[in-house]
């Protein structure tokens, strides 16, 4: 805040200099972020899909996981020589593992979870969102001998890297959506469909929801028009 050294080496008077220190002050250190918008979400996957062989299979990602571990030679002494170590020291000890018990269970549920998601829905890694099928948490829960709200718990803000992106788990489960007489079909992959029709028509003349509805119904997806204009919508697809 001293002008008037400030300005010695610059050979101008103290109150040039101390304009040029307001106008400094008044500058943007980042100029592009008037420019930039909302940061992306960054996130780490906890699971990961690839391909072994003919089969796809789920690992856990480590990285996106605590590496939190008990002192081995401590903790066998400690239950060795009971007796002698304090109650409060015990406590802690119990604390601890049931901690580290805690977050093995918790990554092996993920898993399990994941690894269940992935047989289920392996057409959906060799095609896409058109393979993805009808799959209810409480369908898992069964299989897995767990509670649906168990699995409602691991499925959230939890994700899944795969070679077609990254995906929250909760993406892979959705009620069947009664498409036509014998055919039900995730809303997921309804609305995958829909895109395709609409990117594949002219640019001059859009469809609108009853002829995309009709264009639906004739590959024997029967939707009603307001669903259709529901899943426009959800995909973000201006209407005519």
């Amino acid at each position: 805040g001293d002008m008037s050294r400030v300005a010695r080496p610059t050979g101008a008077p103290a109150p040039a200099v101390a304009d040029a220190a307001r106008a400094i002050r008044r500058m943007q250190p980042k100029p592009g972020a008037a420019f930039a918008q909302d940061l992306a979400p960054y996130v780490v996957p906890e699971v990961v899909v690839r391909r072994q062989g003919r089969v796809w299979c789920a690992t856990l990602n480590e990285a996106a996981f605590p590496r939190l571990q008990l002192d081995r030679s401590l903790s066998d002494w400690a239950h060795a020589q009971r007796n002698q170590v304090p109650q409060e020291a015990r406590q802690l000890l119990e604390r601890a593992e049931w901690t580290v018990q805690n977050l093995r269970q918790g990554s092996a549920t993920i898993l399990a979870v994941a690894g269940e998601i992935v047989a289920r829905q392996s057409l959906f890694f060799e095609h896409g969102a058109f393979a993805l099928k009808p799959l209810e948490m409480r369908d898992v829960a069964q299989r897995l001998g767990m509670h649906a709200s168990t699995v409602s718990r691991v499925v959230h803000n939890k994700f899944m890297a795969t070679p077609l992106g990254t995906f929250e788990l909760r993406h892979f489960f959705a009620r069947s959506h009664p498409a036509g007489a014998a055919v039900h079909c995730a809303p997921v992959a309804l609305q995958a469909l829909l895109r395709s029709i609409v990117e594949a028509e002219p640019a001059q003349q859009p469809h609108s929801d009853v002829q995309l509805a009709k264009l639906l119904a004739q590959q024997g997806f029967a939707l009603a028009r307001r669903t259709v204009t529901k899943y426009r919508q959800a995909l973000r697809i201006e209407s005519v």
